[in-house]
C-alpha cells in the first residue's frame, strides 16, 4: 500500500471518529436538557394554610427539573379547597408545577368541576397561586345548570363563583342560543 492510500484511509477515519464523537455529543445535550433529575411515580403535592388545606394535586407521575425549579405533571386531578370543604376539581392531561411560586399551568382536556355542578371546559388552565384564581386566554365553555356561555379567556376563583369572561361569544339556555357578532360584544 502507497502512502497517499494510508494518508487517505487514515483521514476517513478520522472524520468518522470526529463525526460520530461531535453526533454522540449533541445527542448527549439533548438528553440532559430533556431529562429529568427525578421521576415520582403517584405523585402529590398538598398546599395548606396555617393547616388548612388549599388545594392537592395528584398525578400519575412528576418530572422533576431542579435547575429550571418546574415539575411536569401526567394525568393530573388537583382538588381546590374552601372553608375545609372541596369546593371543585380540576383534572387535565398534564400540566407544570413552579416549584417556588407554586403556580401551575394545565394543558389539554381541562376540565374544572365545582361541588354544585358548575362546569368549566378549556384547553389550557393558569392557576395563580398569589391571587388564589384560575384564568386561561383559550376558547372556554361554561356551564351553569342550563345554561352554557362560550368565550375566549376567562377569570374566576377556583369554586367557579366569580366567573368572568374576556369575550363571550355565545349563550345556550333551554329557551334560546344566542351567537354574538363582533358588533355585539
Amino acid at each position: 500500500m502507497n502512502i497517499r492510500n494510508l494518508i487517505v484511509i487514515f483521514l476517513i477515519m478520522a472524520l468518522t471518529l470526529l463525526f460520530c464523537e461531535r453526533e454522540t455529543e449533541g445527542v448527549g445535550r439533548q438528553i440532559e436538557d430533556r431529562a429529568p433529575d427525578q421521576r415520582i411515580e403517584n405523585f402529590t403535592l398538598v398546599e395548606s394554610i396555617k393547616g388548612n388545606i388549599e388545594w392537592r394535586l395528584f398525578a400519575d407521575y412528576a418530572d422533576i427539573y431542579e435547575k429550571k425549579k418546574v415539575a411536569k405533571v401526567v394525568n393530573i386531578t388537583i382538588e381546590f379547597y374552601k372553608e375545609g370543604e372541596r369546593s371543585s376539581t380540576l383534572t387535565a392531561d398534564w400540566g407544570t408545577i413552579d416549584l417556588g411560586s407554586h403556580d401551575m399551568v394545565a394543558y389539554s382536556n381541562v376540565v374544572v368541576v365545582a361541588s354544585d355542578g358548575t362546569k368549566l371546559e378549556t384547553s389550557k388552565l393558569r392557576w395563580d397561586a398569589f391571587d388564589k384564581h384560575i384564568r386561561s386566554d383559550e376558547k372556554v365553555r361554561f356551564t351553569k345548570k342550563e345554561s352554557v356561555i362560550y368565550g375566549i379567556g376567562f377569570e374566576s376563583d377556583p369554586d367557579l363563583n366569580n366567573f368572568i369572561t374576556s369575550r363571550m361569544v355565545g349563550h345556550l339556555t333551554d329557551e334560546e342560543v344566542s351567537i354574538y357578532t363582533e358588533e355585539e360584544e
